[in-house]
């Protein structure tokens, strides 16, 4: 989880809750670095998707997930967290 800016880092944590839950393994940035900073720690750690939470997620009450090995983005709606699953999942 990538939180950009103050107001996103008590969301972050209650999706990483959620998809903890859903029994995924959720890293969550505390420390709040760039996102730039946050996708290279990603890449050199092999974590193949990042969930972005900034102002115009939380006012669309969505995640951009993207996956670090394609590049591909795709929103995901707060409320279909299980769709993180699936794209974890995928080959």
């Amino acid at each position: 989880m990538i939180p950009i800016g103050l107001e996103a880092g008590p969301e972050s944590l209650r999706i990483a809750r959620e998809l903890r839950a859903l029994g995924l393994k959720v890293q969550n940035d505390l420390m709040q670095r760039s996102l730039s900073k946050n996708m290279e720690y990603a890449s050199k750690k092999g974590i193949p998707l990042v969930a972005i939470i900034g102002e115009n997620e939380l006012k669309a009450k969505e995640l951009t997930v993207k996956n670090l090995e394609t590049g591909k983005q795709e929103k995901v709606k707060l409320s279909e967290l299980e769709k993180i699953k699936e794209l974890v999942q995928k080959p």
